[in-house]
């Protein structure tokens, strides 16, 4: 009988040299390097939102609250509740309407918002929110006088 070829290469020796054994190139394990580190970054980011930022405005809001529902607040002990300055300060008739805004990591996701309106720095309503439209409209109309009182004093 006769022996079949064998179609196998014959062993040698490796040949050493600097290159690694490794079809990628160190280039690829930088950029894997590179993308995870900018997936973890981006993973804390959410995680810091949705772990630190959401509960401390809840609580931040509820604490507002709390303190305007206690009789003896004044506007020093809501900010002091608060925590810190307000966001914005708006006039509506004779009223001052201070808003804080409990903000995100990104601009598009809705942050947790309270307005608290005083009137000589004493506090008459609170909106958690947006105000809306017609309490806007109510607020504005309060110190105005009505049309034929004006026209009566000139």
């Amino acid at each position: 009988m006769s022996q079949k070829p064998s179609y196998r290469q014959p062993k040698t020796k490796k040949s050493q040299s600097n290159k690694s054994d490794s079809p990628y190139g160190v280039a690829f394990f930088v950029r894997i390097g590179v993308l995870l580190f900018l997936l973890l970054l981006l993973a804390g980011g959410f995680a810091y939102d949705r772990f630190v930022l959401v509960p401390s405005g809840k609580a931040a809001v509820e604490r507002v609250m709390k303190e305007f529902n206690n009789p003896d607040s004044d506007l020093a002990s809501i900010q002091k509740a608060a925590g810190r300055k307000p966001t914005s300060t708006e006039t509506l008739g004779e009223h001052e309407v201070e808003n804080w805004h409990f903000g995100r990591i990104l601009p598009n996701l809705t942050g947790y918002k309270v307005s608290i309106v005083h009137n000589n720095g004493r506090p008459t309503d609170a909106f958690t929110g947006e105000i809306s439209d017609t309490d806007r409209e109510r607020l504005e109309s309060a110190g105005k006088k009505p049309a034929a009182a004006e026209s009566e004093t000139e």
